[in-house]
């Protein structure tokens, strides 16, 4: 299984980015594959445990983050939109990715930011338009992520292999 999903990967890896608000239909293609590979591995008790309700608020919390989060959106925020807990929604998404929901708008807003960066947009800039509110938590972020600050990956031209 291993060595299928390595491959699944390498696939989806070599496929190369897509631009901002482009689909690319033969990754999701892809990815939808994986995911039935990997339920097939799963106990068939907790594949009966999923129900349509959760995938579906899954599947709609995901389309929301992914058209919004270069807003000032949180796991409040978008308990809000869907009426539905925090708890509940930090559990879902958690469930069915496998990573927080905080985590992934901010891996969202890191691969914004660091195309903006690599296309010569400033620091500044490529903070507020990738979503982040606050400069400091920004560069805090980009550091833990990327090992390097902001500023130093735009001075190291060969550091932009960080994707």
């Amino acid at each position: 299984l291993k060595s299928q999903i390595d491959s699944v990967f390498d696939i989806i890896l070599k496929e190369g980015p897509v631009l901002s608000g482009e689909t690319n239909n033969f990754v999701e293609c892809v990815c939808i594959g994986l995911y039935y590979k990997l339920m097939e591995h799963f106990p068939e008790k907790e594949y009966q445990k999923t129900s349509k309700k959760d995938k579906q608020d899954f599947y709609e919390i995901v389309k929301y983050v992914n058209e919004h989060f270069t807003d000032d959106i949180t796991v409040k925020s978008i308990s809000e939109v869907f009426y539905r807990d925090r708890g509940r929604i930090s559990r879902l998404f958690l469930k069915y990715s496998g990573i927080t929901l905080n985590d992934y708008i901010n891996t969202l807003r890191m691969q914004m930011a660091l195309k903006l960066l690599e296309n010569g947009v400033k620091v500044t800039e490529a903070a507020l338009e990738s979503g982040f509110q606050c400069i400091r938590t920004f560069n805090s972020a980009f550091k833990k992520e990327f090992g390097i600050t902001p500023v130093e990956f735009k001075r190291n031209p060969d550091s932009n292999n960080l994707l």
